[in-house]
C-alpha cells in the first residue's frame, strides 16, 4: 500500500482538496523536482506541513466564491481576516473528520485481527458510514464559506438544511461529481498532448479543470445558499 502512496503527487493532492484547478494530477509520470519520501511517517509529516497552506489557499478560493454568490464585494482588508477565520474552521472540520474516521478504522482493524468474519462486516459498515460522512462534510464546507459563524453552529445549520432537502441534495451531489469525473477523463487524455515539444495539453487541462470546477462549485454554493435563506425565513416565521 505504501508503495502506491509513494507515487502520489503530494502537492497536487493536498492543494486539490479545496481548489479544483490544482487537483488534476494525483499520480503519474511527473516531471520536475522530486521529493522522495522514504517512509510513511515522512509522508504524514509532508501532509501536515502542507495542510495549513492548503487550508489557507482553499479558504481564499471558497471565500471569493461565497462573495460572488452572495453578491458582496471583498477588499483585501476584508478578505485576509475572513480567509484566516475560514481556514481555521476548515482545519477544525478536518480534525473532527479525523476523529470520526480514525476510531472506526482502529476498531475495524482490531476486529479483523480477532474475529475476521465480524471484522469484515464491520469494515463494510465502516465504509458505508465514511461515505455518508463525506457526503455531509461536502455540504458543511459550503456552509462554512457562506455562513460566518462558529464551526458547531454552521454544522447544525447545514445539517438542518440537508435533512430538509436530502433528496435534492443527493441528486445535486451525484451530478456535481459526474461532471467533475466526466470532464476529468478529458483532462487526463489532454495531459500528454504536446505541440513542438511544448506541453500545451497540460495547460489546457489545468485551465479547463479550473473553469469547470469553479463553475460547478459556484452552482453548488448558489443552491446551498438559497436553501440556507429559505431555512432562515422558515425559522423567523416560526
Amino acid at each position: 500500500m505504501f508503495a502506491a502512496i509513494l507515487q502520489w503527487n503530494v502537492l497536487s493532492l493536498v492543494l486539490g482538496s479545496w481548489v479544483p484547478s490544482l487537483g488534476i494530477s494525483v499520480s503519474g509520470a511527473e516531471t520536475g523536482p522530486l521529493v522522495v519520501l522514504a517512509s510513511f511517517p515522512e509522508f504524514l509529516v509532508a501532509l501536515a506541513l502542507l495542510f495549513p497552506v492548503s487550508s489557507l489557499l482553499g479558504a481564499v478560493y471558497l471565500a471569493l466564491i461565497a462573495a460572488e454568490v452572495q453578491e458582496r464585494t471583498l477588499t483585501w482588508e476584508v478578505l485576509a481576516p475572513r480567509a484566516l477565520r475560514l481556514a481555521a474552521r476548515l482545519m477544525g472540520l478536518v480534525g473532527l473528520m479525523l476523529v470520526l474516521t480514525v476510531i472506526p478504522i482502529a476498531v475495524t482493524a482490531l476486529m479483523l485481527a480477532m474475529a475476521p468474519p465480524l471484522g469484515f462486516l464491520l469494515f463494510l459498515l465502516s465504509v458505508v458510514a465514511l461515505l455518508w460522512l463525506m457526503f455531509y462534510v461536502f455540504f458543511i464546507v459550503d456552509g462554512l464559506a457562506l455562513v460566518r459563524q462558529s464551526l458547531p453552529k454552521v454544522i447544525r445549520l447545514t445539517l438542518d438544511v440537508m435533512h430538509s432537502n436530502l433528496g435534492s441534495l443527493l441528486g445535486f451531489f451525484c451530478l456535481y461529481w459526474l461532471i467533475l469525473l466526466g470532464t476529468g477523463i478529458i483532462w487526463g487524455v489532454m495531459l500528454d498532448v504536446k505541440i513542438l515539444n511544448i506541453g500545451v495539453g497540460r495547460v489546457f487541462a489545468t485551465l479547463g479543470n479550473a473553469y469547470v470546477g469553479t463553475w460547478v462549485t459556484i452552482a453548488m454554493f448558489m443552491y446551498v445558499w438559497n436553501r440556507v435563506l429559505l431555512r432562515r425565513a422558515e425559522t423567523a416565521a416560526a
